[in-house]
């Protein structure tokens, strides 16, 4: 979208200002998300919400999609636990599984080597360094560099302050379930 205002090629350069968004603050979508689950008669934890909102990295349409296939699947008993999650995140993945294969596809095998090792890293782990590179078997810097800037390119990545993250942590799940190390 930014794209389509920013390129001067396109028809749609310099349209309007461009305003960027800040993530919704934690404690309000918390609040946000207990307030409709509670509303329509669902009894739900905090712990739950704070699963929900940290395994969707916080992106309002990932914690949609996660809240509203959670409803559909509880709607006769009106609860959800901390088990609840990782069947709902399972089934999201394989309603999305033939997306996530076309993506993984149109990848390099060094492309996709580059996002097993993503998908598999320690929080803390730095992605340049020594250590990361040789526990994944990657080339170099300058290729793992190389491979990471198309993969940001192709926004399956997306570098925030210095971190590495999924555009899409269901595929990043896809990816570790189906490429374990």
């Amino acid at each position: 979208m930014e794209e389509m205002v920013t390129l001067p090629e396109s028809p749609f350069y310099n349209l309007g200002k461009i305003i960027y968004l800040d993530k919704i603050p934690i404690d309000e979508f918390k609040r946000f998300i207990w307030k409709k689950f509670t509303s329509t008669g669902f009894k739900v934890e905090e712990s739950v919400i704070e699963k929900i909102l940290d395994f969707t990295n916080n992106i309002p349409y990932y914690v949609q999609m996660f809240c509203y296939n959670l409803w559909n699947e509880k709607l006769w008993e009106k609860k959800i636990s901390l088990s609840d999650i990782e069947d709902c995140v399972k089934k999201i993945v394989k309603q999305n599984e033939s997306y996530f294969i076309e993506i993984w596809d149109n990848l390099t095998s060094y492309q996709r080597r580059v996002l097993i090792a993503l998908a598999n890293k320690e929080v803390d782990e730095r992605i340049y360094s020594y250590s990361f590179i040789r526990r994944f078997n990657l080339k170099s810097i300058s290729s793992l560099q190389k491979a990471v800037a198309a993969i940001i390119k192709k926004r399956i990545l997306h570098n925030k302050k210095e971190e590495m993250k999924f555009t899409d942590p269901f595929f990043c799940y896809w990816i570790k379930s189906e490429f374990s190390l």
